[in-house]
């Protein structure tokens, strides 16, 4: 058997059916059931994130959030990439 991890775990809050944010609860229920750490998880959404959905986030754990429509482009992605890489490694987030 495979015993390896991914490294990040990218959810659109947007899918059909089961949602991101219930697909991301139950990753992490999959985790402890298995004793395994968690992995970190950047979401993704055309809709700007309340504070409803930032507390969400703090539940899940090891999780940021990117809003799809934020102009950024690649640049906004790899850093928030590289953000939530850090944050879940321990190292400093990015500011």
């Amino acid at each position: 058997m495979l015993d390896a991890s991914p490294d990040l775990a990218i959810i659109d809050l947007e899918m059909p059916r089961l949602g991101g944010y219930s697909t991301a609860v139950a990753l992490r229920a999959v985790e402890q059931a298995f004793d395994r750490v968690p992995i970190p998880v950047l979401c993704f959404s055309a809709h700007s994130g309340d504070d409803a959905f930032r507390k969400a986030l703090d539940t899940v754990g090891s999780a940021t959030y990117l809003n799809k429509g934020g102009g950024g482009g690649l640049d906004e992605l790899f850093n928030r990439l590289a953000q939530v890489l850090r944050t879940f490694r321990g190292q400093a987030a990015l500011g």
